[in-house]
């Protein structure tokens, strides 16, 4: 049983790990989120080089990319910034800093997430048209 179990998970390894098609064949919605190319399931880090793959010989597609990975980019700067901002603000309340400073270090957090989370979306946005624009263009 345990070495069924063991060849089971190295043939799913097996079946994650398959490149991408990079043929001209249109990628599908699969689900909610989910995409497929193929056969093969475009998944990893969004906007990253498996979506690239995905659409790459559409100019007009590699362009939505590149915005797309410039919006996620984006996404985890304003989150970053937002995870040392809160902590830097209790810190700062803690050894008796000024409720200014307090106050702008929270205020600095709630911006910093508020970008991130825009970015995030306008990052899914992209993403959406780089896939609309190759779809297009192989038709």
């Amino acid at each position: 049983m345990r070495c069924a179990c063991l060849i089971a998970l190295g043939l799913i390894g097996c079946a994650v790990t398959f490149p991408i098609p990079t043929a001209r064949m249109p990628i599908h919605y699969v689900g909610r989120g989910n995409l497929r190319k193929g056969g093969a399931a475009l998944d990893g880090f969004t906007c990253g080089e498996r979506y690239e793959d995905a659409v790459s010989g559409v100019p007009a597609a590699e362009a939505e990319m590149r915005a797309c990975w410039k919006a996620n980019v984006v996404y985890g700067l304003g989150i970053g910034l937002a995870l040392v901002a809160v902590p830097g603000a209790f810190v700062t309340e803690h050894y008796g800093g000024s409720r200014t400073a307090v106050g702008a270090e929270a205020g600095f957090a709630a911006a910093s997430f508020l970008v991130g989370y825009i970015a995030a979306f306008v990052a899914g946005h992209h993403l959406n048209r780089a896939i609309d624009i190759y779809n297009e263009a192989i038709r």
